[in-house]
């Protein structure tokens, strides 16, 4: 495509840089049989993109290209830097002079969150009934995978293709299996391009253009002239995030399994695998999960000081300065778990290990790591306030849950018995205890005791200053009335429940803390004024 000369209001002559067709309807694309779908955020497009572009379409053999920005990536916390009529034309322009390549605004003009099955439904629509689409995907993605909406359907209506990343080690068929069913592992495995162009990561290049430089070879030219142009991802810096330096950084690492045995045993680890052999137990799992959190050990070793590294042990006895940022290395449980003893810091959840931990409430995996500790140190974050939960005895606080607080008889078999008293109405229960979760907890134990009052689930979200309460297995019966099974706690309306239980009950507070809840014991549950301060990177 050649570029224009375009003349001025004044008179002066004007360049305008090649722009790649921009595709409100698809009929450019009719009569191709083979069409590469390259999806993504593309804030902004590098240079990377562009190439990989290119040699998906040689390597595939395909007619054309067609790049489909986002308009909301559903598995992202945060939405795009800039506009989305600004990432169009940046596009439009890194692809320039690119033939065959085509820009979509499809997925902006819906607007809400894109979901990539909708997108190849659409094109399936339009296109020739025997056209192919081969969709690229980044090796970074493959642990999420099974996470995007129906991926199942996916599957069918295009071919997966691979592209590796840096920094991002593709995944056995064993790991991928897991998450995605080994049919559809290896369907996706057996597409992997060969592409190994530069890269940059985008947290990486917008950390340099809100300091104004850009580095060398990540950005098109007609790309980096047109954000320098409009001064886009300038640093706006009223109510920017502080920049956060490493040796901010506390770790807090947990065990993997196979250190944990170890210490119980005082075997060695070759020892300890002979061991599972002779016990009929495969090693493997426990092997590769240990090795995926040493990886991003390793890599924390080099950035932060040895004095920052603080077991779960030492937690009781340590006292984490205000500005420190606590950095938890491990999975849900562990979360959990290290909460208890943040204060007002600031807390970074990383998941070492996605394919065996499902990693719910962790923002970043243990591979983001080097994009992730970028963003802290340019400041391209975000701080999330997780609600949390009180529980007060005689106006004392006996402990605080992050996700959920569960109140019952700690013999299963005894009946849990209690009384709820809130907003002027009172209700005996009876049943397998009484759990009460906030935004954070209500897709666990709170979704499964509630799967039969709602079907469709009943989330809350992270940031919402409630929480749900609901009764586990409800004992109904002649003497007692259905009420109050089910609740919500507000920040004006908090909830007492009265021990009525003739066992040894207890409260649990993210099945990490206990405290006794006897008989007559009265605890007032509410929302606490110190949320949990989160931190979600802009990946």
């Amino acid at each position: 495509m050649d570029a224009a000369i375009t003349s001025a209001g004044s008179g002066r002559a004007e360049y305008s840089p090649p722009r790649a067709p921009l595709l409100s309807e698809l009929s450019e694309l009719q009569g191709k049989k083979r069409i590469v779908l390259f999806g993504g955020s593309f804030d902004p497009p590098q240079t990377a993109h562009i190439l990989l572009g290119e040699a998906a379409r040689r390597e595939l053999q395909a007619d054309a290209v067609l790049y489909m920005p986002a308009a909301r990536n559903p598995l992202k916390e945060v939405g795009p830097h800039v506009s989305d009529a600004d990432r169009i034309e940046l596009l439009r322009r890194g692809l320039g002079g690119h033939a065959d390549c085509f820009v979509s605004d499809h997925e902006i003009s819906l607007g809400g969150k894109s979901y990539t099955v909708d997108t190849l439904r659409h094109l399936r629509a339009a296109l020739d009934p025997d056209a192919e689409i081969c969709m690229v995907v980044g090796a970074d993605c493959l642990t999420r995978l099974s996470q995007w909406k129906e991926i199942e359907h996916i599957l069918t209506l295009a071919r997966v293709c691979v592209a590796p990343r840096k920094g991002f080690p593709m995944p056995t068929l064993a790991d991928l299996s897991k998450t995605l069913g080994e049919q559809a592992a290896k369907q996706v495995l057996s597409n992997v391009l060969s592409f190994d162009g530069p890269e940059v990561s985008s947290s990486e290049v917008r950390a340099a253009l809100q300091e104004g430089t850009i580095p060398a070879g990540s950005l098109p030219e007609p790309v980096a002239e047109y954000i320098q142009e409009r001064k886009l991802y300038a640093r706006q810096l009223e109510g920017a995030a502080p920049k956060i330096s490493l040796d901010a950084l506390f770790v807090v690492r947990r065990l993997s399994k196979l250190e944990l045995h170890q210490q119980k045993l005082g075997l060695a680890i070759p020892e300890l695998l002979d061991r599972y052999r002779e016990q009929g137990i495969d090693p493997s799992p426990l092997l590769a999960c240990h090795e995926s959190l040493q990886r991003s050990t390793r890599l924390l070793e080099r950035l932060v000081s040895p004095q920052h590294f603080v077991t779960r042990d030492a937690l009781e006895t340590t006292t984490f300065p205000p500005n420190a940022v606590i950095l938890v290395l491990g999975g849900d449980d562990h979360l959990k778990y290290v909460a208890q003893y943040a204060a007002d810091n600031l807390v970074l959840a990383v998941n070492p290990d996605p394919w065996r931990s499902d990693g719910a409430l962790t923002s970043c995996m243990g591979e983001e790591l080097p994009d992730v500790l970028d963003s802290l140190v340019s400041g391209e974050y975000e701080i999330e306030e997780w609600t949390r939960i009180e529980a007060l005895c005689d106006g004392k606080i006996v402990g605080t849950a992050m996700s959920e607080v569960r109140l019952s008889e700690d013999d299963v078999d005894d009946m849990s018995h209690h009384r709820l008293c809130q907003g002027g109405s009172c209700a005996e229960q009876k049943g397998s205890g009484l759990i009460v979760a906030t935004g954070a907890g209500s897709g666990g134990w709170y979704k499964s005791a509630g799967r039969y009052q709602f079907p469709e689930g009943n989330p809350l979200g992270r940031t919402e200053k409630r929480a749900r309460y609901i009764l586990r297995e409800p004992h109904e019966g002649r003497l007692l009335e259905r009420k109050m099974w089910h609740g919500e706690i507000s920040s004006e309306q908090s909830l007492l429940v009265e021990s009525l239980n003739d066992g040894q009950a207890s409260i649990s507070f993210d099945a990490v803390r206990r405290a006794p809840f006897p008989r007559g014991t009265r605890v007032e549950l509410k929302i606490s004024d110190r949320p949990l301060r989160i931190i979600k990177p802009n990946q």
